[in-house]
């Protein structure tokens, strides 16, 4: 009896990994491929980086002007672009701390969701961050 248990997560995460695999390729080169063809349409377009503070900082950009950002990712530093001009923003920033309260042994925190305007211009490279310290975000040029 306990045989046929093991033998069946076995199967369960083969299978997972067979579908799982593929799909996340399929993902990543067509999130790699649409910022490629961003970039060739608007060769003037500004990269905006995240700048993690602390390992476990996941910085979320929502929208940039009510639409789905165009994200890029070279390495392990990741972004969005923007085209010149004042554009806003729509964020989010949210983290866990280890809590011996929690019964998960950790305690998800964040940052409220913001909107703020940002002014961007050609062939620069600017950073985008959340201070947790102060509980805002932070956007400057490199």
């Amino acid at each position: 009896m306990m045989e046929s248990f093991w033998f069946y997560v076995g199967l369960f995460f083969c299978v997972v990994l067979l579908v799982y695999i593929p799909f996340l390729h399929l993902y990543m080169k067509r999130r790699k491929d649409k910022a490629t063809a961003y970039e060739h349409e608007h060769p003037e377009a500004v990269k905006i980086y995240f700048k993690r503070m602390e390992i476990d900082d996941t910085l979320e950009v929502i929208s940039v002007d009510n639409e789905k950002p165009v994200i890029h990712s070279k390495g392990i530093k990741h972004g969005f672009y923007l085209l010149p001009g004042t554009h806003i923003i729509h964020v989010r920033c949210f983290w866990a701390d280890i809590s011996i309260t929690a019964l998960s042994g950790y305690e998800s925190q964040t940052i409220r969701d913001e909107e703020f305007e940002i002014t961007v211009e050609a062939n620069k490279e600017y950073l985008l961050y959340c201070d947790r310290a102060s509980e805002k975000f932070e956007f400057k040029e490199t």
